[in-house]
Formats: C-alpha cells, sequence, structure tokens
C-alpha cells in the first residue's frame, strides 16, 4: 500500500486529511508561515474519542521549551497553560513542569 500525501499548499487552516491509519497518520493545515505551507500531524481519532495519556518527561521539556520561545511567558505561565491539557494532569503538577524548563 502507498500512502497518497496530498498538496500540502491546498491545505488550508484548520484542515484535517488522514492518510492513513497509524498513530500519526492525519495531517492538520496550519496555514503558511512566511509563505511557506506548514502542518502538523497527529491521531486520525478526533482527541475527544481517544483516552489521554501522560506525555514522557522529554516530550513534555520539548513543549514546554517551545512554547518559552515563541511567547514572552515566565516558566510559571507556561506550566499553567500546559498543565490543563488533557493527559498532563495527574502524572504532571505546576511546579514539575516549569522545573523542567529550567532543565537544559
Amino acid at each position: 500500500d502507498s500512502v497518497v500525501v496530498p498538496e500540502l499548499g491546498a491545505l488550508g487552516a484548520g484542515d484535517r486529511v488522514v492518510i492513513g491509519d497509524g498513530f500519526y497518520d492525519a495531517l492538520v493545515g496550519l496555514g503558511p508561515v512566511d509563505g511557506v505551507p506548514c502542518v502538523s500531524f497527529t491521531s486520525p481519532e478526533p482527541p475527544e474519542e481517544r483516552t489521554p495519556a501522560a506525555p514522557s518527561e522529554a516530550y513534555l521539556r520539548t513543549i514546554v521549551t517551545g512554547l518559552a520561545e515563541c511567547h514572552p511567558l515566565g516558566p510559571e505561565a507556561i506550566a499553567d497553560r500546559v498543565a490543563t491539557a488533557r493527559g498532563v494532569r495527574p502524572t504532571w503538577d505546576v511546579d514539575e513542569i516549569a522545573a523542567l524548563m529550567h532543565v537544559v
């Protein structure tokens, strides 16, 4: 079986295309950045139909580091925001999330 990937420039912001049945086989258009089409990938199952799972330390560190690089927010504000994501709590609390931004 071959996977057919759509023309990425044709995906508008919020458009979702499922290209398979693997864990990350749905593409979501993010809209262009500096004229370059951008997409993200996720599970073909809609989030509300999936059982949330706690992120690993490495994955969560990547998320909070990226947020810190892109937004003028302090560690506590980022931790508060991330802590509300499905699956993060009860495994991670706000202080643990904030501490990840101080470990590089």
